[in-house]
């Protein structure tokens, strides 16, 4: 996924798109969701991408203004079940990563 952008609409309504390449394919899909996460899952799944996060949790890997947040998610995706980590200085891009990470994996076996 390229190009994405999260943004909180309303209580408990996220939206959520972004560019997801499929094969070759690239185009852009959106989704809602109670969270930024959820609204992520929901843009996959536009894109034929069915994906469960199980677990997920976070951490700092410094102290201070810069340090690094890394996130673990624990993804389901079209039944195949594997974990993936990000790591960058925003909490939500971290996570992303993390899911997008664990699809990934999911996806190229």
């Amino acid at each position: 996924m390229t190009g994405w952008r999260t943004s909180g609409t309303g209580p408990a309504r996220h939206d959520f798109t972004g560019v997801v390449r499929v094969g070759g394919d690239e185009r852009e899909h959106a989704g809602t969701g109670n969270g930024p996460l959820d609204a992520l899952t929901g843009a996959l799944a536009s894109a034929g991408i069915k994906v469960e996060v199980l677990r997920y949790a976070e951490h700092s890997a410094g102290t201070g203004q810069d340090a690094a947040a890394v996130a673990y998610a624990e993804c389901r995706v079209d039944g195949v079940t594997r974990w993936g980590a990000g790591r960058d200085t925003s909490v939500l891009t971290a996570s992303v990563q993390a899911v997008l990470s664990a699809v990934n994996r999911a996806v190229s076996g």
